[in-house]
């Protein structure tokens, strides 16, 4: 996403959904709310906001994706993430990596779960 930013030289935003329904995220241009993920699963958008990819989890897929924050920013100027953010990402037989992004952007993963091979425990 960072290098999407800097080839747009354009700050973007990961923004995130999530309901019974489905999980959803898009990367998007814009606001922090400028676009969401509606029920079907896709990026609706306001503001001017462009919706850059959109990446839907129905309920029932194999995984599905959430975050601690609804949506960080890629800062093109400082090269930061704000805020930053814990991604977790669960299978259907319940095993869970997380996905943690700190300010700077640099993103480490952790087994939450036993059972992931090649990833330590959090």
């Amino acid at each position: 996403m960072r290098s999407l930013a800097v080839a747009r030289s354009q700050s973007l935003r990961l923004s995130f959904t999530s309901n019974a329904a489905l999980a959803c995220y898009v990367i998007h241009t814009g606001a922090a709310k400028g676009c969401q993920c509606n029920a079907q699963g896709e990026p609706a958008c306001q503001d001017g906001s462009l919706p850059l990819r959109t990446v839907p989890f129905p309920a029932g897929a194999p995984v599905t994706v959430k975050s601690n924050s609804t949506s960080i920013l890629v800062d093109t100027g400082q090269g930061t993430i704000t805020p930053t953010a814990t991604m977790q990402v669960q299978g259907r037989n319940g095993e869970v990596l997380r996905v943690i992004v700190n300010i700077m952007g640099r993103v480490r993963a952790c087994a939450a779960t036993a059972g992931l091979p090649g990833y330590g425990r959090c």
